[in-house]
């Protein structure tokens, strides 16, 4: 999942420099400095890989993007950045309408042969469920269910189960279809998550064929 707090760590495992332009009574003025903010060391870039998948891009009148007020939007897919790749970033932008096939298509060709290819020895879910079909939060845009989320949540253990011992921490980042309790999509959505984290260790991850956007 993409958040540009997380995303930021990561690039701070680099020495960069960032600025801001600001409006002053004197004129326009820009800030430089260098950010810099370490895990443990200088080797931590080296040792850290992020991956999003996630909405970007313009959304046109025709694709019936809808507030959960039932008002029409069209306009940039939060966060509006995250297509560059570099390092120990990887970005796969999925387009403002996706559903559960390109979202599949992205992990089993991209994601987990990085992953298998870095071999993490810990994987660290930031786990959104805002994606889920019933969300408003996407617009109506995106159109994932929670299989989605098991089947995923799955093939990220058996990365996890080759390369680090099975270990896999999860952290909840999103999700606000709460209406319906325990039947609401965030609750379903939790729940086919965890089932897939409990049920026994699935068999270490193996690279499919390619498939069919």
């Amino acid at each position: 999942h993409h958040g540009n707090g997380t995303e930021e760590c990561v690039r701070n495992l680099v020495p960069h420099q960032v600025s801001a332009t600001l409006d002053t009574p004197m004129g326009e003025a820009t800030f430089k400095q260098w950010s810099y903010k370490p895990w443990r060391d200088e080797g931590d870039a080296e040792n850290v890989l992020f991956v999003s998948t996630h909405a970007a891009g313009d959304v046109k009148e025709d694709m019936n993007a809808r507030y959960a007020s039932g008002s029409a939007y069209t306009g940039m897919f939060y966060p509006g950045t995250g297509c560059d790749s570099s390092g120990g970033v990887l970005n796969i932008p999925l387009g403002p309408r996706f559903g559960s096939r390109e979202f599949r298509v992205a992990f089993e060709e991209t994601v987990l042969p990085r992953l298998d290819d870095f071999k993490p020895e810990l994987i660290i879910i930031s786990a959104g469920f805002d994606a889920h079909k019933q969300d408003a939060m996407n617009y109506g845009l995106v159109q994932l269910g929670e299989e989605d989320y098991f089947w995923v949540t799955d093939r990220l253990r058996a990365v996890a189960q080759k390369h680090g011992k099975g270990r896999v921490v999860s952290l909840l980042e999103g999700g606000y279809r709460v209406n319906g309790g325990a039947a609401s999509a965030l609750s379903r959505s939790v729940v086919a998550h965890v089932r897939a984290l409990v049920k026994s260790a699935p068999k270490e991850y193996k690279r499919e064929g390619a498939l069919e956007a």
